[in-house]
């Protein structure tokens, strides 16, 4: 293979892995076990490098330490096989990586975008949960724990892009609301954040439509019952008090102590899971200023639940002991 290969490596919104030969870009079908140790390595940060035992307890953590090796040796040779041997980065014996000069990556492009505060290019990029639909067979938690983490991330910063442009724009001469449209953006890649919910119900009240503030509560109330099973918090009720005209504070019924530090996701992989049967329990942690910094102060717990027969999920907050 020419050494000048180039590659391009899709992680948002679904996964694909491309090799330029000859001028022309060539979809290359990869192993899935395999897939994701290029992912893993692919999406660290520019110039880091992985040790071969974090590699092992990543992607083959329940097997013989000598088996766990051979399987990861047989993994780079596929990988360079298939796309070619200057791919794989070495130092020394341990360290392994991948020419991030040549290998052009939308989780990189994004992550700059928004460090450099291009937030619509960054935007442009998130096409999708991070490495949406791609599962192992026999999963291990350490690489679907790193999933969760890395997509929540990245989710986390398409959301509070979606959230400064929507502040940004100012409404057109029609008297329709620019903003409005980034915020909508926002609540379909987080559908159940009711932080994002009051900011719709803001943009509308501002405009004098009532009506409209109704229909966003509605939809969203809707959609909660209907995806997950959960019905509309008093925060929400709030809300509705207010796009009625008939609460007397604005916030007054956004006060419950577990609402106020609900992250602006709105908890969306935690209820999926729970909701979905592949976890009965789950938890983040968070600040009592709603800041994402360390040390945390409480933690979040999503556990389910049957109600009425019915699969539900209970959001408790925890304090997190000294």
């Amino acid at each position: 293979m020419n050494v000048t290969s180039h590659w391009r490596l899709t992680l948002l919104g679904g996964v694909q892995v491309e090799v330029e030969r000859e001028g022309q870009w060539h979809t290359v079908s990869i192993e899935p076990r395999r897939f994701a140790l290029l992912a893993y390595l692919a999406a660290a940060v520019s110039g880091h490098l992985h040790t071969r035992d974090s590699l092992l307890e990543l992607l083959w953590p329940e097997r013989p330490e000598r088996l766990a090796r051979l399987a990861l040796r047989q993994s780079l040779h596929h990988l360079a096989s298939r796309l070619g041997p200057e791919l794989i980065v070495r130092q020394g014996r341990q360290l392994l990586g991948v020419d991030q000069e040549r290998l052009a990556c939308d989780v990189h492009r994004f992550e700059a975008a928004l460090r450099e505060g291009r937030l619509r290019d960054a935007l442009a990029e998130y096409r999708g949960d991070f490495m949406k639909g791609f599962v192992l067979s026999s999963q291990p938690d350490s690489f679907e724990d790193w999933i969760t983490r890395t997509r929540l991330r990245l989710l986390d910063g398409a959301i509070s892009a979606v959230t400064a442009v929507s502040q940004q724009e100012e409404s057109g001469a029609d008297g329709a609301s620019p903003g409005l449209g980034w915020v909508h953006r926002a609540l379909a890649l987080s559908p159940y954040s009711e932080t994002l919910l009051g900011r719709a119900v803001d943009l509308r009240l501002e405009r004098g439509d009532r009506g409209g503030a109704v229909r966003e509560i509605q939809s969203f109330s809707r959609r909660l019952r209907d995806e997950v099973g959960l019905e509309a918090s008093e925060r929400v009720a709030g809300l509705r008090a207010r796009a009625a005209g008939t609460s007397g504070s604005p916030h007054e019924a956004a006060r419950s102590p577990v609402g106020s530090l609900v992250p602006v996701d709105g908890l969306r992989l935690e209820l999926e899971a729970v909701l979905s049967g592949r976890a009965e329990r789950m938890e983040r942690p968070v600040r009592s200023d709603g800041s994402v910094a360390e040390p945390y102060t409480h933690k979040l717990v999503v556990e389910r639940r049957l109600v009425d027969g019915r699969r539900s999920a209970v959001v408790q907050m925890v304090e997190v002991a000294d």
